[in-house]
């Protein structure tokens, strides 16, 4: 993590796919979301992440609305 904050999270993807980190990131934000009402998130250094509907969905099923 290369910041952390009540309701920000931003996550060093370390070159990899940014599927994996955007999933990580999702699952942190859902939680904060949860305790504080709102959460911002990224992922730095990594390359794409392909569809981002997954993300919004589960963002979704948890009852949050999610941008990307």
């Amino acid at each position: 993590m290369i910041q952390e904050g009540p309701a920000v999270n931003l996550l060093d993807g370390d070159g990899g796919l940014g599927a994996i980190g955007s999933a990580q990131v999702m699952d942190i934000s859902i939680e904060k979301a949860r305790k504080i009402g709102i959460a911002v998130a990224g992922v730095a250094n990594s390359i794409n992440f392909i569809a981002g509907a997954p993300y919004v969905m589960k963002a979704a099923e948890a009852g949050l609305i999610a941008f990307i």
